[in-house]
């Protein structure tokens, strides 16, 4: 595993505490094994995990100098040790560069530069630590594939991020304010979910966490939650395939597309919609309610109504020019 940096008194520096122990709680539910004895695809699923949590820390600092250098340091620790995590399992599987030399050359050139600069950043974060990022522009093509899609993630947030700033009225603001005028006489508010991709799953996570749940042994973060869904879509395959048109015939192909289906959905930020969710309701044992802005509400698993308090969520379709989303559902 990859160390953090020190502080001026011999040990770690604090924020490094904080994102070890947002690692260590992205990965329980999760067998882990040494990295080197890890699948590429088992290793690539936790380092995103991981990294999204670090995300996650990060997303809940504020403005001043002094955060904004954390973030930094906290980014620099997670991508350092996530590189040397790689160029071990690397080294332990030689010619093991799982999916062969799919990039193009103008691919492999982007990532390079990708590399450059996640290096140089890596760099500053740990500056008093000679060497920390050194060798990082020898990375391998799997380390430059998964660069290069973070860049890409990064990116999309950096869009929302503006469009939210620069928009002036719009549909999302009318959207917006036909739920809320729905939603006050009933006493519930809107609560703001993070727009990763994950936003229906980190919806009924935050429900989890504000109503409650009705098994303690269950993991309630998304990733698990994306897990569960997952799962109960291949055990009860016919009572959602029907639903998915492209996967709805009994074919090979079908039967190859369903499966890829489910595997995105547990282990990638493919958006999730009424397929997953009433999935996840069942599940969950949970009832999911879900309210719109021009839609009746629609409740998910309405036969778990009496197994603890319902789960409000809300679906905006104007949420943001990007794409849908979902947010959490207060009590005002």
């Amino acid at each position: 595993m990859g160390k953090g940096k020190k502080s001026k008194s011999g040990g770690p520096g604090p924020e490094v505490g904080e994102c070890e122990a947002a690692v260590k709680a992205a990965n329980e539910g999760h067998e882990l094994v040494p990295v080197v004895e890890e699948t590429l695809d088992a290793m690539e699923a936790r380092h995103r995990r991981e990294r999204a949590a670090v995300e996650a820390l990060c997303a809940s600092l504020g403005q001043s100098k002094p955060e904004k250098d954390k973030r930094v340091k906290m980014m620099g620790w997670i991508s350092q040790r996530q590189y040397e995590e790689t160029r071990a399992w690397e080294d332990a599987n030689e010619g093991g560069d799982e999916g062969g030399d799919a990039s193009s050359d103008d691919d492999a050139h982007a990532a390079d530069a990708l590399a450059k600069d996640v290096s140089a950043k890596a760099t500053v974060a740990d500056a008093d630590e000679p060497g920390a990022a050194a060798g990082q522009g020898g990375m391998t093509k799997a380390m430059k594939r998964r660069l290069k899609k973070e860049a890409e993630e990064r990116e999309r947030d950096a869009r929302i991020e503006e469009e939210k700033a620069n928009a002036g009225p719009s549909e999302r603001e009318d959207e917006e304010k036909i739920l809320r005028l729905r939603l006050q006489p009933l006493g519930h508010a809107i609560a703001e979910i993070k727009a990763d991709g994950h936003c229906m799953y980190r919806s009924v996570e935050h429900q989890l966490s504000v109503r409650g749940v009705t098994d303690e042994t269950v993991a309630t973060d998304h990733v698990s939650l994306r897990r569960m869904t997952a799962d109960r879509l291949r055990a009860d395959e016919w009572d959602y395939r029907p639903f998915a048109e492209d996967f709805a015939e009994a074919s090979a192909s079908a039967d190859e597309g369903w499966a890829k289906y489910c595997d995105d959905v547990e282990k990638t930020a493919a958006w999730g919609g009424q397929l997953e969710l009433g999935a996840l309701a069942k599940a969950l044992r949970r009832s999911i309610v879900v309210f719109s802005a021009r839609m009746p509400k629609v409740t998910m698993g309405e036969e778990f109504a009496g197994e603890g308090e319902p789960l409000l969520v809300c679906y905006q379709r104007h949420a943001f020019g990007l794409g849908e989303h979902y947010n959490s559902i207060v009590d005002a």
